[in-house]
This record gives structure tokens, C-alpha cells and sequence, in this order.
């Protein structure tokens, strides 16, 4: 599984690369930067990227709108506006390309990453052809061959920047390891956003790092998580919103 490829087109160089810069930290592969539709045209051809980061209002001819609609017959990949303009006719015009969300100058590093995460996952996992006979089970690389990892015994993943760690129940370790005794987690090249596009909806993301596996939940108090062998500290105000994606009795009144 490789990073998804995206390509930016943004006629402000240092915009452009600032966005650059918070992809790659999130494990992206940012394949190319344009600046006017031309050059997202060869872009498009040359580089096949899976996502369109497209700034609105370009330099040229042709605005950002008329630049995604000439991508889009290309290639059906989902767009995320990048825009200062909050006009009606602007919007109304952007809504024909069906865009995946409109990100507003200034942004956020996490609404960045957020809405790109979203667009990936709407996007890929609606469109991904059905492989219900091995749906449970993932291939990760490991020591020059690739492994097999029942997502049921992901018990949580934690991220930094492209590298992931997996959690594993006793029987996943062994299977990676061959070793009963040994429980090492597993360290992996993907970013979590990619990595949870694999996964069911069984995972709940609890934070921009840490990804668990709802089934694995033993016990849930205020400051700690109880994953199987492992805790997990509880970040601020998640407390009321993990209970809500888990069946829970409320104390009569």
C-alpha cells in the first residue's frame, strides 16, 4: 500500500508549499505543484494522483472551478477547494464538480489533514470493489515479505508522522513473530489516515494519533482506556464521546 499521491494547484509558491510541507509530515506523496491549468493538465498525465488540492481563484485563463471540471473528465478523483472567496455565484459554480469539501484561507494544519483524510475515505472506500471473503485480514510488509494481520486482532494503532505501530492480541503477535513469547508491535510505513481506510467501522479514531479497535474496550474511566493488555490515556473531552460509540447503561435517575 502506498502513500496516496496528491497534487496541489496553487499560483502562491509559498502557500503551495506549505502545504507541501504539512502533507508530507502526515505521511502524503505530494506529487507534483501547478500553478495554472496547463500545468495540472501534464501533472494529471505524468503523475496519476489520487486527490486535487485546487486553489479557487488561479492566474490564467481559466480559474480553479474550470481547471478541476477539465481534471475531472480525466480522471474521477475527489477535490478539495482551497478558497478566500465566500460568494454565493463562486460556490454555486463550484458545487457543479461536486467537490469533496472547500477548505477556507486561512486554515488549520489539522482541518487540512482532516479534510483530506475525509476525502480519501469517502472517496475510495465507497468506490473500492467488494472483497468480502478477505475483508478481515490485511498484508502488511514485514522482514521482506508481507504478513497477514486479522484486523480483529488490531487492538490499537498509534501514529508519528508516516510511521504507524500496531498493537496486537497475543495470537496476531504470533503470527507475525512465529513466537508465543514474543510481543513486539509491529512498525509500519503508512500514515494512520491511510491505514484507516482499510480498516472497518469498528475503529474509532480517538485522536490524530491513536486509532482502537472499539471491541477490544475492557474498561473506560476519565483518564485511562483499557484496550486488552494495553492503556491508553484518555485525551481531553473524549471521555462523553467515546461512550457515545459504545452501548452503554445509564444509571436510573
Amino acid at each position: 500500500m502506498e502513500p496516496h499521491r496528491i497534487l496541489i494547484v496553487e499560483d502562491q509558491l509559498l502557500t503551495a508549499h506549505v502545504l507541501k510541507e504539512h502533507l508530507l509530515k502526515q505521511g502524503y506523496n505530494v506529487c507534483g505543484i501547478a500553478s495554472n491549468y496547463g500545468e495540472a493538465m501534464k501533472l494529471l498525465i505524468s503523475e496519476d494522483p489520487d486527490l486535487a488540492l485546487i486553489d479557487i481563484i488561479l492566474e490564467g485563463p481559466l480559474d480553479g472551478i474550470a481547471t478541476a471540471l477539465a481534471l475531472l473528465r480525466q480522471k474521477d478523483i475527489p477535490v478539495i477547494y482551497l478558497t478566500s472567496n465566500s460568494e454565493e455565484e463562486t460556490f454555486k459554480r463550484a458545487k457543479i464538480t461536486n467537490p469533496a469539501s472547500f477548505l477556507y484561507k486561512p486554515y488549520r494544519e489539522s482541518e487540512l489533514i482532516n479534510q483530506v483524510e475525509l476525502a480519501i475515505h469517502n472517496f475510495y472506500s465507497t468506490s473500492a470493489t467488494d472483497n468480502s471473503g478477505i475483508d478481515d485480514r490485511l498484508f502488511i510488509p514485514f522482514d521482506k515479505s508481507h504478513v497477514r494481520i486479522d484486523k480483529s486482532d488490531i487492538i490499537y494503532i498509534e501514529a508519528q508522522r508516516n510511521y504507524s505501530t500496531l498493537y496486537l492480541t497475543s495470537d496476531g503477535y504470533q503470527r507475525v513473530y512465529g513466537d508465543k513469547r514474543k510481543h513486539l508491535p509491529l512498525v509500519v510505513t503508512f500514515n494512520l489516515g491511510y491505514l484507516s481506510n482499510s480498516l472497518s467501522a469498528n475503529f474509532y479514531r480517538l485522536s490524530n494519533s491513536i486509532l482502537i479497535n472499539l471491541a477490544h474496550i475492557n474498561r473506560i474511566d476519565n483518564e485511562v482506556i483499557y484496550l486488552g493488555i494495553y492503556q491508553v490515556p484518555m485525551p481531553d473531552g473524549k471521555y462523553k464521546k467515546l461512550l457515545e460509540q459504545v452501548n452503554t447503561i445509564k444509571n436510573r435517575q
